[in-house]
């Protein structure tokens, strides 16, 4: 569902005698949206966005639980835990962060922040490199939602790459083995390969 103020400048092209495909134009969105929202009056797109948020607040006191924790939490993060703890969710993303920002707002949760980035030094070849863990959902061969987990190393200064699946959640152990992994990989030295 589109905004009340995309809403209001559709009626506005409307009365303009503006066609539909160039007000989907002007708009950025879709010829199908802009030809819904056309003949619909404001009460019943009032009745509609109400309904709407009506079916959020169902899954509002899960989504306070998550900001109470963490306020700065970005709202896609959210979104895929809210997804992942009712499959049965049926909510377009748009409709979603339109919720966000208003239950935001009514609770004084403010937005996350962009990251501020800023030039890093290079550093000499062998020096450094950067690793980090993650994980993620993918479909096995018989169509089945797994997560894998992954272990991936940069060198600063080739950002040459390095990754390491694994079906299972790292452990310190296996952390250690990622790492040997990558040493092995780029030719650099360890001091245990016992692992």
């Amino acid at each position: 569902m589109i905004g009340i103020e995309q809403y209001r400048k559709i009626q506005e092209y409307k009365e303009l005698g503006l066609a539909q495909t160039k007000t989907a134009k002007a708009l950025g969105i879709t010829y199908s949206s802009v030809s819904k929202y056309w003949i619909m009056s404001e009460e019943d797109y009032v009745r509609e966005a109400e309904k709407e948020r009506y079916h959020m607040d169902n899954y509002r006191q899960y989504i306070l639980e998550h900001l109470k924790i963490c306020p700065q939490m970005r709202d896609t993060n959210i979104y895929l835990k809210l997804v992942e703890a009712f499959p049965d969710l049926q909510v377009k993303r748009a409709t979603f962060y339109r919720y966000m920002k208003a239950l935001r707002e009514q609770h004084g949760y403010p937005h996350a922040s962009k990251r501020k980035t800023s030039p890093r030094e290079i550093s000499p070849p062998g020096y450094e490199a950067q690793t980090d863990f993650g994980q993620y959902k993918l479909k096995d061969m018989y169509g089945r939602i797994v997560r894998i987990y992954f272990f991936s190393m940069v060198l600063s200064y080739s950002r040459m790459k390095f990754v390491y699946f694994s079906p299972d959640p790292f452990t310190t152990k296996t952390a250690i083995k990622a790492h040997n992994y990558a040493f092995r990989y780029f030719g650099g030295r360890t001091t245990d390969y016992s692992l």
